[in-house]
């Protein structure tokens, strides 16, 4: 998800799951009589207004709220060496190995087919594939099979797929590949010297390389110190408010919202979303509804309600102004094709519009919040 979102999702980090002090024991998702749905289905989120927003929530407490003070952890010496390592990982070299078999840990290339009772499968062929051995990439007994094995050797390994594999008509199948083993090479990491700073990360030096990560590693850190007092104080006010009843408009497109990422998921795989939710968690499809999607979406709108009630309350709002400016900037700065390209990508103009009013709220409530002495 794009910077926008940041404030939002660090602020409300573990709101996503129910916790004791969040009443969930809610109807489900249209378990409304028609009186309540025709007024809920008026409620939008562009609407937000002191008329509509107390019908459905209570604030209990927003100003003076208290908060334990955190403070930044300092950034050592080991902190910047973890990040060093991590970008010569980018810089790593492959040298071709052309004397010995293959082993763990190598980078081979590799053509493949797949068989099932000798018939060849859809997504079992493909050609020049780089694989480590041992990572993991391919399904269990396949990378290993390879070791031992030398340069343009042609063979047959047999595996498994597992019980749970994503395609149901592969899970559980006993197969055959016949490989063609083109290359092996090893990974050599760079070092770190002047030369690939300079190459690689556009730096003048080592000194000068550290001292950017130690800066940057300061910020991240004031950020999480600065993020953790936040979401103290709107966990609390989110906590002691009271949700009289919840938008069914709202909470539809929340688990719409929610559920987007499995059917992705499940085309990606070439699967039927209940197919693939099943195989995935185990769970017929319509108890994942009932124990997942739908608390979610509940915990999710009722986030968005006690936004919009702090925001009536203390007479916060978003321009349009504010809106077209944020979601030009975006745009521009992520490179998309549109304005269009940008709010499709993340989940239209709503969402803009409330990670602006969040971090508006949130400024609110710590200016009036109290540290704890």
């Amino acid at each position: 998800m794009l910077v926008i979102f940041a404030i939002l999702s660090l602020v409300l980090s573990g709101c996503s799951q129910p916790d004791d002090s969040i009443d969930t024991d809610v109807p489900p998702i249209g378990d409304f009589d028609a009186g309540e749905r025709d007024s809920l289905d008026d409620f939008t989120m562009e609407a937000v207004t002191m008329d509509n927003i107390l019908e459905f929530v209570t604030l209990s407490q927003h100003r003076g709220i208290e908060y334990d003070p955190v403070q930044a952890d300092i950034v050592t010496d080991q902190d910047i060496d973890a990040v060093v390592i991590e970008h010569l990982t980018f810089g790593t070299n492959l040298v071709e190995v052309t004397v010995r078999s293959a082993m763990l840990g190598d980078v081979v290339i590799i053509d493949f087919e797949g068989f099932v009772d000798g018939v060849p499968f859809e997504g079992g062929t493909a050609e020049n594939s780089m694989l480590q051995i041992g990572s993991g990439q391919f399904i269990p007994g396949f990378e290993e099979q390879i070791i031992g094995h030398d340069i343009n050797d042609v063979f047959e390994i047999n595996v498994t797929f597992p019980d749970d594999y994503f395609m149901p008509e592969l899970a559980g199948q006993d197969a055959s590949f016949t490989i063609n083993l083109k290359a092996i090479y090893i990974e050599v990491p760079q070092e770190l010297t002047d030369e690939f700073v300079t190459t690689y990360l556009g730096i003048e030096s080592v000194e000068q390389y550290r001292e950017i990560i130690r800066e940057r590693l300061e910020q991240e850190m004031e950020l999480q110190a600065k993020n953790e007092m936040r979401r103290q104080v709107w966990l609390a006010v989110s906590e002691s408010a009271t949700i009289h009843s919840y938008p069914l408009q709202e909470l539809e497109f929340a688990a719409d919202r929610i559920l987007l990422q499995f059917r992705e998921a499940a085309m990606t795989h070439n699967s039927e979303l209940e197919d693939f939710i099943e195989q995935a968690f185990g769970v017929p499809y319509q108890d994942f509804l009932n124990n997942y999607i739908r608390p979610d979406a509940f915990i999710d709108v009722r986030q968005d309600l006690v936004l919009r009630a702090v925001a009536a309350t203390e007479g916060i709002t978003v321009t349009e102004e504010e809106l077209n400016t944020e979601i030009r900037r975006f745009t521009d700065e992520f490179d998309f094709e549109s304005e269009m390209e940008f709010l499709q990508y993340i989940g239209g103009e709503g969402r803009v519009w409330m990670a602006l009013l969040s971090e508006k709220v949130i400024d609110v409530l710590m200016y009036h919040a109290v540290e704890r002495g």
